[in-house]
């Protein structure tokens, strides 16, 4: 959906699945995304993607990433999906906008700020989770600018709003905006007086005073 010049894409990306049995299917899915991804940016250069990408891209995306050696054998931490995404990345030139706002200069949030997914409630209240959602955006969106587009102010958790095995995950955004004067240039040979009427909106020129847009 396009809103105000604001593109969102929001993706569920299918999950391995237990014995991998639909690990090609998502593989297929995450090349089709990412070709998806860039045309969608290239027409549209404020272009956001939300949703679950089943996938934790680091090793503090899980709860148990310094004490379980198997975590990696798991789907979601699988090797060859972790590249997948960061082939997204990589091809895309987007970002996972919660990591680099987490990692960024005077801004210091726990790795389990970020878990939106949680099998049961006890492991929901010992935030033994995972992150598996995300918000991925152009570098230009979390970057202070001066041109009119959109900017990522923060994206949050919210533990306090369970309804599923995911939390909702939410992103803040501004549209910055930059006040264009119009210019007008005089003809050569007719120079302006300050007494002539303004050019019509839908005239590129008014040929009573020469003066143009």
């Amino acid at each position: 959906a396009t809103i105000d010049g604001l593109t969102v894409l929001s993706s569920y990306t299918p999950c391995s699945g237990r014995n991998l049995k639909f690990m090609e299917k998502r593989g297929a899915y995450d090349a089709q995304l990412g070709g998806y991804i860039q045309r969608l940016h290239k027409e549209n250069p404020d272009t956001v993607v939300v949703g679950d990408l089943n996938v934790g891209l680091h090793d503090h995306d899980a709860w148990d990433a310094k004490t379980n050696s198997d975590r990696h054998e798991f789907p979601g931490f699988l090797p060859e999906e972790r590249q997948q995404l960061r082939d997204i990345l990589r091809d895309t030139g987007f970002q996972d906008s919660w990591h680099e706002i987490r990692t960024e200069a005077g801004v210091t949030r726990e790795p389990q700020e970020g878990y939106t997914w949680f099998d049961n409630d006890s492991n929901w209240a010992q935030s033994r989770g995972l992150r598996l959602d995300y918000v991925l955006t152009p570098p230009r969106m979390l970057q202070n600018t001066d041109t009119d587009s959109w900017r990522v102010l923060k994206v949050r958790t919210h533990r306090d709003q369970p309804g599923s095995d995911h939390v909702p995950l939410t992103v803040t955004l501004t549209k910055i905006l930059t006040d264009k004067p119009t210019a007008e240039v005089a003809r050569p040979g007719k120079p302006r007086t300050g007494t002539e009427p303004r050019p019509s909106p839908n005239a590129d020129a008014n040929p009573d005073t020469g003066w143009v847009r």
